[in-house]
């Protein structure tokens, strides 16, 4: 099982970079940056670090709605000329209220939008000339005026089971948002599968990263409070209805969440947002617990662990120690532990 990071470059990109040297020297097998709100540049942040590093970077995850497919491919097939073999593609929904409306991007179903994108961006990148006319993009007899030197994996990143099912048919990679509970993982795992051999491919090829917020802590209560609403009552609400299902969250309790986001409250009672749902969308604990339970996901089908650095506990959290706890404790058990 490979263990990854996701860091939001909220501070300067020197210090972004030096964070991720920090975590390759670690031994960490790939670092992610998302693509979040109006933060800094996470294309810029990707350049910069490559030519200081040398671990395979992700971004994780972009959007074909805020961003014409056709400049993302322009973007991701520059950097892998930087790091060969070693830059992979999320392509997601993005933030819908948070950045897509306040900008004013185009709207259309995420799953047709997403195949439209992805099969678009794979075809470019490959050097092809695209043509389509769709409600969110149009390409009229394009073609790259370059042919990046390696290949970017295309990953689908996600809380959809739909969307899940068609990682399988046609992605590279799913990366699985917020779901730590290995009996949902195993459901979502088996409809990856599923679809794959539906469309012909090997399902072992297509890889499985769980996406989820890993915090370190002796203080487990005390950090639970920090992600109780910002982190897992923002996820959860967010999630699509058929996943809220698999994690057993009734509706009435996605109305009170929503309710406390649209009034700015900091935090929300554990009576809406348990332990339980806490320990189901995050990774919580001693290193003892995290390592116990990340060998669980890696036995209900995860290749790779990635863990994520929530953006809504920077500076309230310490990362970088953060990370080194993971790096000294939960790698090295994952590197020892049994292969699946």
């Amino acid at each position: 099982m490979e263990v990854s990071f996701s860091l939001t470059p909220t501070t300067p990109l020197t210090e972004h970079a030096k964070i991720v040297a920090q975590a390759e020297a670690c031994g960490f097998d790939l670092a992610w940056c998302p693509d979040q709100g109006f933060m800094r540049d996470p294309f810029a942040s990707i350049a910069y670090t490559a030519a200081l590093t040398k671990i395979p970077l992700g971004l994780a995850v972009v959007n074909p709605f805020s961003r014409h497919p056709l400049q993302i491919a322009r973007a991701i097939g520059t950097l892998a000329d930087l790091r060969k073999e070693g830059v992979i593609l999320g392509v997601g929904a993005g933030e819908l209220l948070r950045m897509r409306r306040k900008m004013g991007a185009p709207e259309a179903p995420l799953i047709d939008t997403l195949r439209a994108s992805i099969l678009a961006m794979r075809a470019l990148l490959a050097g092809e000339e695209v043509s389509i006319d769709h409600p969110v993009f149009k390409l009229d007899k394009v073609r790259l005026e370059f042919k990046p030197t390696a290949q970017v994996p295309l990953y689908i990143a996600s809380t959809s089971f739909d969307a899940f099912a068609l990682a399988g048919e046609i992605a590279d990679g799913v990366i699985i948002g917020d779901i730590a509970d290995p009996e949902v993982i195993r459901n979502i795992v088996r409809t990856v599968q599923e679809s794959a051999v539906k469309a012909g491919r090997d399902p072992k090829a297509i890889k499985i990263v769980a996406w989820v917020s890993t915090l370190l802590t002796d203080s487990q209560e005390e950090t639970y409070e920090l992600l109780r609403l910002p982190v897992v009552g923002r996820a959860v609400s967010n999630a699509a209805r058929k996943t809220r299902e698999a994690l057993q969250v009734p509706e009435e309790v996605i109305g009170e969440i929503k309710r406390s986001l649209q009034n700015g409250d900091k935090q929300i009672s554990k009576s809406v947002v348990s332990d339980r749902l806490v320990d189901a969308m995050t990774l919580v604990g001693t290193a003892e617990s995290v390592t116990r339970r990340s060998l669980a996901l890696r036995d209900a089908g995860v290749d790779v662990l990635g863990c994520r650095m929530p953006v809504a506990l920077a500076n309230r959290y310490p990362f970088e120690q953060n990370l080194r706890k993971i790096s000294e404790t939960i790698i090295p058990a994952l590197k020892s532990g049994s292969s699946r």
